[in-house]
C-alpha cells in the first residue's frame, strides 16, 4: 500500500468538511519553500497543504533582527494550526524534514500546558 492507495475508495465527506489537511514543517532556519516538491505531490493527491512560517524558527530574509523564541512557542504555533484545521478537515497530518520532523513528533500536551521546561 502506498500513500495514493490510502485515498482511493474513501467515502465522500460532507461538502463543508475537507478530506486531508497536511501541515508542512521545514527544517530549522529554513523556509516553507524547502518542502516545495512534497507540497506539489500532496496537492496532486488533493490534499489541503499548509506550510507554516514560525516565528523564531523559520528564516525570513526581510527580517532585520531575529530573536530567540522558546521551543514551546514553536509547538504552540503548530498546535494552533492543527486545531484550526481540525475544524474543517476529516484528518490533519504533520509532515516535517530535519528539525521539522522533530517538531511533528512534539507532544501537544507540552504545548498546551505552557510549560517552560524546554526554554
Amino acid at each position: 500500500m502506498n500513500a495514493r492507495d490510502s485515498f482511493v475508495g474513501r467515502p465522500a465527506v460532507h461538502s463543508t468538511i475537507g478530506g486531508t489537511a497536511v501541515v508542512l514543517l521545514h527544517g530549522l532556519c529554513s523556509t516553507p519553500r524547502e518542502l516545495g516538491p512534497v507540497e506539489a505531490a500532496l496537492r496532486a493527491l488533493d490534499c489541503s497543504v499548509h506550510s507554516l512560517s514560525i516565528e523564531g524558527y523559520s528564516f525570513e530574509a526581510d527580517t532585520r533582527r531575529r530573536c530567540a523564541v522558546c521551543f514551546v512557542a514553536w509547538l504552540d504555533a503548530i498546535e494552533r494550526e492543527v486545531q484550526r484545521l481540525r475544524a474543517t478537515h476529516v484528518r490533519v497530518l504533520l509532515v516535517g524534514i530535519s528539525a521539522g520532523a522533530s517538531l511533528a513528533l512534539g507532544p501537544p500536551s507540552v504545548a498546551a500546558t505552557g510549560s517552560t521546561a524546554w526554554c
